[in-house]
């Protein structure tokens, strides 16, 4: 039992407490419905406040006001410590707070908005406007549940900051016609480039309309492609809405989700465009210092080769046979193993994939297998999800030029700055072999590669070069420490990827279709003396009955003969900076 204040103290008329109570047969139902007056006690109180935010419903906004502070009570109220005690009519329950407190638990709704503006702020720096919308959008819907006229962001003011960021981005989107293909006389593909302040978008979703219907596509790494049918092949424009407000997505985020329907959502009909079809404009294309191109079959590669490949038109030419053998969906002539051609019927029966081009700018890397053929664009369909979109194809071969497998990518700027931009050998190296193995996780989950996705989760340290398995003999241990305590314990993380597995079982076997794609990707090497590394990842998860969105972090050693995994963590709708696991949480004990 809790004695700390007197009952009639708290209830007295001139009390500095909000308080609800209530008396029932069962201590959990008492605590429930006390937790529910108070809520409502303190939504009566302060309603004046939110006025300017809240919904009005049914010619009130208290029950919109109610819905907000209701936001509160399932997160910081349950922290609360009530009063209670034994009665003849089984428990009484008194919870209360001091009227001051309750701006440290609207300081805490602050600081998960600073977080979310920052990170906002850090996905429109490498123009992903999709997670950069969504968070900016959804930062919008939690300053409504603050009662502060002006919310401060290490001074600035996020009450028009943020409405003023997302204009900023819709203003600056160019759609440029960049021609089409047309398979079929009833069927037209119409190719765009997207850009945001003259340089490719990593990632833009939109819609576009046809026959008064919205059809929903993604444009990544500067490209989308819209499909037209029947008689709108012969459209002269296309209108174009930008996704900002992310509203089907919204369940992803618990809190944004309750205010949803409490709060007036902001509209921006900045978003709304109207794309000329009747004039082809190209972008003028990046070339490299010593640009080759190359006609085999039906196909123009222009082809880089930064690390003098001598075997390149071996590449070009099975290239070139994988992709009749996609066109076609017979891979008869593909020099291939059991598993990998069990990948690419995979890639068939749940990508969609169609191919629109035949010039294809690409660039063949050196890797720690082999080589690398990056940048082939798949148009791919998800039906049952309204979603449309180019994937980036990664054909990876052996030293010899034999073809051993294929991904889909992440996003070319992630492939420019860890790589690319990146001087150091061995560490250009490392990360170049995370970033591979990322698209082989990403690629896995497209696939509903289930064998691939549990060894990767597995306990036990797993190399990630190869065909990705567990390790024989794991050398080391990393412990897992809290640095502060917001952060989750040992056991929550073990549960988390438990929960995670089972669910991805079930959904792999229910489901129709399924995507998955990353708003965020850093990774950190923990010293440069030290060949220790960790990844984190913001994920997005959808499939035609269910969507989720975390953190996933990966610890990965380069210390031993081949890179291994030896920590996984999974952190569902978890978005605060300082409850996230990171590299620094971890230490090793040693071989």
């Amino acid at each position: 039992m809790c004695f700390a204040i007197n009952p009639e103290i708290v209830k007295n008329h001139n009390s500095p407490y909000f308080y609800g109570e209530s008396e029932t047969e069962e201590l959990d139902e008492a605590k429930d419905k006390a937790l529910s007056n108070l809520s409502s006690h303190i939504s009566i109180t302060v309603s004046s406040t939110f006025e300017n935010y809240a919904k009005e419903q049914n010619g009130n906004v208290t029950e919109s006001c109610e819905s907000i502070i209701n936001t509160y009570s399932i997160i910081s109220l349950r922290n609360l410590k009530p009063y209670q005690k034994p009665t003849s009519n089984g428990w009484y329950v008194l919870y209360y707070i001091h009227r001051d407190s309750l701006n440290i638990i609207y300081n805490e709704r602050v600081n998960l908005i600073g977080d979310m503006y920052y990170q906002a702020c850090e996905m429109e720096k490498i123009a992903n406007l999709s997670g950069a919308l969504q968070q900016y959008y959804y930062c919008l819907i939690l300053m409504d549940s603050v009662p502060y006229s002006d919310i401060d962001f290490k001074g600035d003011n996020l009450r028009i900051q943020v409405p003023s960021a997302i204009r900023r981005i819709l203003n600056n989107i160019e759609f440029v016609y960049e021609g089409d293909k047309k398979p079929q006389e009833d069927q037209r593909f119409v190719n765009f480039g997207v850009y945001y302040n003259n340089l490719p978008v990593s990632k833009l979703d939109f819609y576009y309309i046809e026959k008064n219907e919205e059809y929903k596509t993604v444009a990544k790494d500067g490209r989308a492609i819209c499909q037209l049918t029947g008689a709108s092949v012969n459209y002269t424009n296309l209108e174009i809405k930008i996704q900002y407000s992310f509203s089907s997505e919204r369940s992803q985020y618990t809190i944004v989700d309750q205010l949803w329907r409490a709060v007036n959502r902001k509209r921006f009909p900045e978003n709304q465009k109207k794309i000329d079809l009747k004039k082809e404009r190209k972008k003028e294309k990046i070339k490299s210092n010593n640009p080759n191109e190359y006609k085999i079959s039906d196909y123009t590669f222009f082809v880089e080769n930064p690390d003098s490949c001598e075997i390149q038109e071996n590449l070009l030419q099975t290239t070139a046979n994988l992709l009749d053998a996609l066109s076609s969906k017979k891979f008869s002539n593909i020099e291939k193993n059991k598993s990998f051609e069990e990948k690419l019927n995979s890639i068939l029966k749940y990508n969609h994939p169609q191919l629109i081009d035949t010039y294809y700018p690409v660039i063949i890397n050196k890797t720690y297998e082999g080589w690398e053929l990056r940048r082939i664009p798949i148009y791919c369909n998800y039906p049952s999800l309204n979603k449309q979109t180019t994937e980036y194809a990664i054909f990876d071969f052996d030293e010899e030029g034999i073809l051993i497998d294929i991904n889909f990518s992440v996003f070319d700027q992630l492939y420019k700055t860890y790589v690319f931009e990146n001087s150091n050998k061995e560490d250009k190296q490392h990360k170049q072999i995370i970033i591979k193995f990322i698209e082989k996780y990403r690629t896995a989950f497209l696939n509903r590669d289930i064998e691939t996705i549990e060894t990767i989760f597995a306990d036990e340290a797993v190399i990630i070069v190869g065909k990705i398995k567990k390790a024989e003999k794991q050398m080391k241990d990393y412990q897992y420490q809290k640095i502060n305590n917001d952060q989750p314990d040992i056991n929550y993380i073990k549960m988390t990827k438990g929960q995670y597995l089972n669910r991805q079982k079930r959904i792999f076997s229910n489901q129709q279709d399924i995507h998955l794609g990353f708003n965020t990707f850093k990774i950190i090497r923990k010293s440069r003396e030290c060949n220790i590394y960790g990844i984190s990842m913001r994920q997005q998860y959808k499939s035609t009955g269910y969507a989720d969105e975390g953190h996933l972090f990966l610890l990965i050693d380069f210390e031993e003969d081949e890179p291994m995994i030896y920590v996984r963590s999974w952190q569902p709708q978890e978005w605060r900076d300082d409850q996230l696991i990171e590299l620094g949480n971890f230490r090793v004990l040693g071989k």
